[in-house]
């Protein structure tokens, strides 16, 4: 398995090849209920960013897209993380935290303060690998989703506060 940036390609060969408990999930709070939109929606908003707003990298095998991780930058030292991954992708389970420890957590991670995530509560595999690798459970928001399930929102807080805070800038008009 090699992890690289994201081609349009990938995300939409991962959305499109969720299992169907992952694309219910991925979409729960979303206008649509097919998970492509939301690739495609993804797909845009990377594309109108600024550049490093929105950073996306596949996990590969034989140049198929098993997963996709990055993260959406919120504001100054805030950040969302995305991550989707086909049915494949546990295949390379340890691969993939060996990826996250050596890179995403030294080199994404920790150029922000607070990275959150949601996930739904009945997701009790994504609950369990969201504390290994450093998540915090914050609460429950229930009847997040547009079917009424509840939502757990997790946030990874950089150990060093005054690390990832950086100076607000001034929209060009």
């Amino acid at each position: 398995m090699i992890v690289a940036r994201a081609t349009t390609g990938d995300v939409v060969n991962v959305f499109a090849n969720l299992a169907p408990a992952r694309a219910a999930e991925a979409c729960a709070t979303s206008f649509h209920d097919d998970p492509r939109h939301l690739a495609h929606e993804l797909l845009m908003l990377r594309q109108g960013s600024a550049p490093g707003h929105v950073e996306l990298w596949a996990f590969l095998e034989r140049e198929e897209a098993l997963a996709i991780c990055g993260f959406v930058q919120f504001g100054p030292g805030l950040a969302g993380m995305i991550w989707v991954a086909t049915p494949r992708w546990r295949e390379h389970a340890i691969a993939s935290h060996r990826w996250w420890r050596q890179f995403f957590v030294p080199q994404v991670l920790h150029k922000f303060r607070r990275v959150e995530f949601t996930a739904a509560a009945a997701d009790d595999d994504s609950r369990r690998w969201l504390a290994f690798v450093g998540f915090t459970e914050e609460g429950i928001a229930y009847r997040q989703s547009k079917r009424g399930e509840d939502f757990v929102h997790f946030a990874w807080l950089n150990p060093d506060p005054a690390f990832g805070v950086q100076q607000a800038s001034v929209p060009h008009v």
